[in-house]
């Protein structure tokens, strides 16, 4: 038996998650000298890499830390090992510790990085900054007695006072470059609505990300460790496959800003047809005798057993604890079974001498007679949950195809020393509008398919964990809102490509009226 903590509160949770998203760098600019420091498609493969290796290892330890039945904090709450939420904590402890060494290392990264140049004979690599070395004091420049020659000591001293101004004025020059990058940016069209459609689309998938684990689990009747797992499977094989292949595809292609917003505007709405499939794979209802059944069905076994009279006399209260019977059947609590002993056996309590049981014809005599329960329900893993999986492979592996397209287009869309600063308002962006509020409100959303709710230690009519889902109501509410941000998303992307179209008609346009001098004549 392992005790409980569940005095969590919500404010703790909102503090965290705003942090959490508000405290990472934005990935974009980071990458950019590594991009231009290898050729173009092993720097596409290498940053692919980090993000898919990054996702899929983080939702397989996930799924480890979730095996472990072990919580931080204990109350006089008895629980079951197995039913124990796991050490959820542990990834984040790990994550956090890896994420600040990893940190570090940005101190002792040069100032720039070599760049490749394809273009220079023998394949020569130059520094993005290089530094003459004449332009570098010697010593006889300086004079050798330095530091007791006086008139270098005053000459320091002015230099000083120079630099200092010099430190304020290019501070100056900075914030009136700041100001008007910030105004070039909010003004570009094709960066507003790329913010717009990043937010949207963050809302839906990051809805999708946090409870996509929870949905598999209650809706496909999986564990949380395989639920996990088989996220990750997901992850790995549509991201990592759909990133190579969309890297590929555009250096093989060689796009240019057009064609880039037309392949990711054919991407996402191929993307979109697949969580709008998953919404139609059903799963049954557990029938749950004492919850939403009153009788067992007499169409399997021969006799049914009227529960107003097996359980009629044991006070049954409204807690829900359900167990399992050997006629197939789940029931709401022992109690309702008519279950009058109980023993333990390898972990497990098993309960017996149960009136409401109806033993089943195949059995052996022993059940027979003792008509043995046990704890959980007599749920079947729903095989829908195999082509759930499918599809959502072949969506992220489109998605994810077309997702280095928007970065094309958005270098391609503003001036080279506004390109840090708009995938900073880019990202920034999209952990408002999508990171932050999408988790919190798809939560609400699906907290409303819950039946049976257990009660938070303490006082106040808050509920803890959700015992029971309705799976019709679930399946609604956890795909709905998700779908109808990729549409919007969709919309978004087409706008996109309509405005980088009439650019380009405008910019060819004006390449053609203007007069071309013939160097011939000229000469």
């Amino acid at each position: 038996m392992h005790k409980v903590y569940s005095g969590y509160k919500h404010r703790t949770g909102l503090v965290t998650k705003f942090l959490k998203d508000h405290g990472p760098p934005p990935p974009r600019p980071s990458l950019f000298p590594l991009s231009g420091s290898a050729p173009g498609l092993y720097s596409k493969c290498f940053i692919t890499s980090m993000y898919t290796i990054g996702f899929t290892c983080g939702y397989f330890l996930a799924s480890l830390c979730l095996r472990i039945p072990y919580v931080l904090f204990t109350t006089d709450v008895e629980v079951e090992p197995d039913k124990l939420p796991g050490a959820w904590w542990l990834g984040y402890l790990i994550l956090s510790m890896l994420t600040f060494l990893s940190s570090l290392l940005y101190f002792v990264f040069p100032t720039a990085l070599p760049v490749h140049v394809d273009e220079l004979e023998g394949g020569e690599s130059k520094p993005l900054l290089s530094v003459d070395e004449g332009a570098l004091p010697s010593n006889q420049a300086r004079g050798d007695n330095f530091v007791g020659n006086p008139s270098v000591v005053d000459e320091n001293i002015k230099q000083t006072d120079a630099s200092f101004t010099d430190g304020l004025q290019r501070f100056w020059e900075g914030t009136k470059a700041f100001c008007r990058s910030v105004y070039r940016i909010v003004t570009n069209p094709v960066i507003i609505l790329m913010s717009l459609m990043g937010g949207i689309i963050s809302f839906g998938s990051e809805a999708f990300a946090t409870f996509t684990p929870l949905y598999v689990q209650n809706y496909f009747n999986l564990t949380p460790s395989v639920a996990s797992m088989l996220t990750g499977i997901q992850t790995f094989f549509g991201y990592i496959v759909g990133q190579l292949l969309g890297a590929i595809l555009i250096r093989h292609w060689n796009l240019n800003k057009l064609q880039c917003a037309i392949f990711y505007s054919v991407g996402v709405t191929l993307f979109c047809l697949g969580p709008t499939a998953s919404v139609f794979f059903s799963c049954p209802d557990e029938k749950i005798i004492g919850h939403n059944e009153h009788t067992v069905s007499t169409n399997s076994f021969s006799n049914g057993v009227d529960l107003l009279d097996c359980n009629a006399n044991c006070g049954c209260s409204g807690d829900f604890s359900p167990v399992c019977g050997i006629d197939g059947f789940s029931y709401m609590s022992p109690c309702h079974a008519g279950c009058r002993e109980f023993l333990f056996s390898n972990d497990q309590v098993i309960f017996y001498n149960c009136s409401c049981v109806n033993p089943s014809p195949s059995v052996n005599d022993y059940y027979d007679n003792n008509r043995e329960l046990q704890e959980g329900l007599c749920s079947e893993v729903c095989p829908t949950w195999i082509y759930y999986a499918v599809v959502w492979v072949i969506s992220l592996f489109i998605i994810s195809a077309a997702s280095n397209s928007p970065v094309i287009v958005i270098l391609r869309s503003v001036a080279e020393e506004d390109r840090a600063l708009t995938f900073t308002f880019i990202n920034w962006t999209k952990r408002v509008l999508g990171f932050i509020p999408g988790p919190l409100i798809s939560g609400i959303i699906i907290d409303q398919a819950c039946l049976i709710s257990s009660n938070s230690c303490g006082s106040g009519p808050s509920s803890g964990n959700c015992l029971l889902y309705d799976k019709q109501m679930l399946r609604k509410r956890y795909n709905i809102l998700p779908v109808v941000c990729f549409w919007l998303s969709c919309i978004f992307s087409v706008m996109i490509t309509i405005i980088v179209w009439r650019q380009t008609k405008q910019q060819d346009r004006k390449r053609d009226e203007t007069p071309q001098v013939d160097e011939t004549s000229a000469m």
